[in-house]
Parts: C-alpha cells; structure tokens; sequence
C-alpha cells in the first residue's frame, strides 16, 4: 500500500468511516469467503473513499480505466447481492468508475478485472493479477 494514503480522501471531504471488524465479518460470512487481506485493512482502516484528483489504472491490455470510488463493507454487500451473476462467478464487487461500471475481485484467480456495461451487455478486462497489484497500477492526476 505504498504512497495510497496520499491517493485517496472521504467521500464526504472530511473524514474517513472505517468499517468495523464486525461488518466485514458479516460481509465474509455472506461471500462466504475472505477478502484480500489488502482490501480488509483498507475496509478496516478507511471504509469508503473516492481519490484525491482523477484516478486510472492501466488493464492488463494497455487501456486506461478510471476509478472513482472504493466500496465500504456494506455497499460490497449490498452490491454483490443485487448481482447474482456475481456470486455465480466469483466476483466481488469493490470499486466502480463514473459510469457505474464495476471493478470486481475474482475470488478463485485472485485477479481483478473491470467489468463495462454498455446497452444491456457487458465486457470484462483484466486489470491486474492480484488486489496489490491493482493498487499499485492505480495513477492520481490532480484535479
């Protein structure tokens, strides 16, 4: 998580709203699995957040994806239960980009792809290999 503290800030511009051990708890048992320990310290240490100018991460393909928020423990709920192709394959809702596209976490490869909805279908590109890997793609821009 290197330099991510400086990459990202509350949604609301004041203060951050860390989940509770025991919403992400909750959030597992209903995944029925664990997160990346990464994306649980996250959860843990921040909640919710948007980035602190315009944010992108490169796919794995060369193309440049935006980012605008990071998902509390309830909104990954919330999000992955609205979605049953979801649990149907492994994904896990944990961010989204101004289109309200999704960046989900695979569960069995441990990757992070981005799934974009454009009239009724949907495309998926990987992004990174791993939720750090992820992390570590993501590029700031000042607003």
């Amino acid at each position: 998580m290197d330099n991510f503290d400086a990459k990202i800030e509350p949604l609301d511009g004041i203060s951050f709203l860390p989940d509770s051990d025991a919403a992400i708890e909750a959030l597992q048992r209903v995944l029925r699995r664990d997160l990346p320990d990464t994306l649980t310290l996250i959860l843990r240490r921040y909640g919710a957040c948007g980035f602190v100018g315009s944010a992108i991460v490169r796919t794995t393909d060369g193309t440049d994806v935006g980012i605008f928020t990071l998902f509390s423990a309830s909104k990954i709920e919330r999000d992955y239960l609205a979605h049953p192709d979801y649990a149907d394959r492994g994904f896990i809702p944990f961010a989204d980009d101004e289109f309200n596209d999704r960046f989900v976490w695979h569960g069995d490869s441990g990757k992070v792809l981005f799934i974009g909805y454009t009239e009724g279908s949907s495309s998926i590109t990987e992004v990174a290999r791993s939720f750090d890997d992820f992390l570590k793609k993501i590029s700031v821009v000042s607003d």
